[in-house]
């Protein structure tokens, strides 16, 4: 399931889903214009994902690349020395953790969970050095886990590497990175076992129930993370306004539905309370970019109004909103598609094993826009065009091959 047209169309579904269950106070009628726009993109996304629904063959992809895989791993990763290459980016991150971890003099995990020294919100991170390091992590444990899937010689190898990583991000209490890589992961398993053995119930049951004890754990981690013991919900039933939640979900779930159903919230609170006249062309266009990178194209962002403080994502659309209005929204969807539809192209015309890594990447991307701005978040934009360049260069290499 790495068709991520087909993922920006679920997300808005589900969203929308939810959102209409009214479990907490933050839920109000929605502008007609919002529910129209989420109806159109969903569309046109499906539309995309139905056309190009072959380029996603994760098997055959993996199939066609892994005895060259194989070839390559038995002249590059043999013996010992080979080993060493291979884990040594994850060598070279842990390194540069430890490094950060001297400077800010804590670990976040230590000191937030096990100490309640500190909360999280806290911590000062060293600017730029932390975001490459996390973005940098970020993309090897995707790529690591691919590695799992496809490679048999050097599987626990990157078992290993990738579950280090994942052991990284939990040091740095960073459970966005930890949800962002386990989201592509369970895509790109999912995406192989589909296409090997077909849709099987009991691969269906094994998936929903590795997603609920995901969002579980989620909900778990945010108890801890404000200090609070992990079935201590006060604190998210306050700040999430919670007065009608049925009796037969565990309340772990909260922190999960707050972070799904509030970005709408809020990007719906400023559609009908915020207007402008001006037509902001650069601020649209900042929208599209990294934040180290906007921050030097716009020196202040615009402020997005929120129903409550504490929840400050209002998906990946409300500035577009502000900045442009509807046409902010409208445009920044065609940028998403345009991506989208390049990089099919991209493998279409040179079939490139970094597709599938491309894939996943991109379908995070989608899914998270609901939730906020991702071409704009570092931690996970980074990786995306990482995975973009390194889709279009590989192409060129094999097309002059």
């Amino acid at each position: 399931m790495l068709n991520y047209f087909w993922w920006y169309s679920i997300s808005w579904a589900l969203v929308l889903f939810l959102y209409s269950l009214n479990f907490a106070d933050f839920s109000s009628g929605l502008d007609f214009g919002i529910v129209i726009f989420a109806i159109i993109t969903s569309i046109i996304s499906g539309v995309f994902g139905y056309v190009f629904r072959k380029e996603f063959s994760f098997f055959k992809e993996a199939k066609e690349n892994k005895k060259e895989s194989r070839t390559k791993e038995d002249k590059q990763y043999n013996g010992f020395k080979g080993n060493f290459l291979f884990v040594l980016p994850v060598v070279i991150v842990f390194f540069f953790s430890v490094i950060e971890f001297i400077i800010i003099r804590q670990v976040p995990f230590i000191e937030v969970v096990f100490l309640r020294d500190a909360f999280y919100q806290d911590v000062e991170f060293i600017p730029l050095y932390h975001v490459a390091l996390i973005a940098t992590a970020t993309y090897l444990a995707v790529w690591y886990f691919y590695r799992v899937i496809v490679s048999k010689q050097r599987r626990k190898i990157a078992i290993c590497c990738y579950v280090a990583l994942m052991l990284l991000f939990l040091l740095y209490l960073m459970r966005s990175g930890i949800m962002i890589v386990g989201f592509i992961s369970i895509l790109m398993l999912s995406a192989y076992l589909l296409s090997k053995v077909g849709i099987k119930l009991k691969y269906v049951l094994i998936t929903f129930a590795v997603i609920i004890a995901g969002l579980f754990g989620f909900g778990v981690f945010g108890n801890a993370r404000h200090g609070y013991d992990w079935n201590d919900h006060s604190f998210i039933e306050e700040i999430g306004l919670y007065d009608k939640w049925p009796a037969f979900i565990p309340r772990q779930l909260m922190w999960s539905y707050s972070y799904v159903t509030t970005p709408l919230a809020n990007l719906n609170y400023n559609t009908n309370n915020v207007y402008s006249d001006d037509f902001n062309v650069v601020g649209i266009i900042s929208e599209l970019l990294p934040d180290t990178i906007s921050k030097r194209i716009v020196n202040e962002k615009v402020k997005v109004d929120l129903v409550k403080s504490y929840f400050t994502a209002s998906t990946g659309y409300a500035r577009s909103y502000i900045y442009g209005g509807y046409f902010g929204l409208y445009f920044m969807f065609m940028f998403l598609m345009g991506i989208g539809v390049l990089g099919v192209f991209i493998k279409k015309a040179y079939r490139s094993e970094p597709f599938i890594i491309f894939s996943g990447f991109l379908s995070a991307t989608y899914l998270l826009m609901t939730f906020d701005n991702m071409l704009a978040y570092v931690g996970l934009s980074i990786p995306l065009w990482v995975s973009f360049f390194v889709l279009v260069f590989s192409s060129k290499r094999k097309a002059k091959k």
